[in-house]
């Protein structure tokens, strides 16, 4: 029989050390209301790369019932409260805190309306 052979190199990036997840604390203060986070990677040779929207990445809320997040780390509100948002990619994780915060009801506001022109009370 024929017999081939190749030589192949497969070459390796560095490695990648550790996930930034920032805001690393994100408040939303009304409902709907959404809000970027972004995943970077630190790799074993000093280089920095936005890992947001690779396709490895994963993002998960450990509450749903508080927020939502698309593919690409928008998160989104849903009820007042708090949970946390992870991502992940290439077997390292990153953790962000997500509050919302939401007015609900109604409520007074107390206190003296001035005239701008005038500087005075309002009668």
């Amino acid at each position: 029989g024929f017999r081939a052979g190749v030589d192949v190199t497969v070459e390796i990036g560095p490695a990648l050390d550790s996930l930034q997840l920032t805001p690393s604390l994100l408040t939303l203060r009304s409902i709907p209301a959404s809000a970027p986070t972004t995943v970077t990677g630190i790799f074993a040779d000093g280089s920095v790369r936005d890992l947001t929207t690779d396709p490895r990445t994963s993002f998960e809320i450990l509450d749903t019932g508080v927020a939502n997040v698309s593919a690409f780390g928008v998160v989104s509100a849903v009820t007042p409260g708090t949970t946390t948002l992870t991502a992940r990619h290439r077997g390292r994780s990153a953790t962000a805190d997500i509050t919302v915060l939401a007015a609900t009801g109604t409520a007074f506001l107390r206190g003296e309306i001035f005239d701008d022109a005038k500087g005075l009370p309002l009668a």
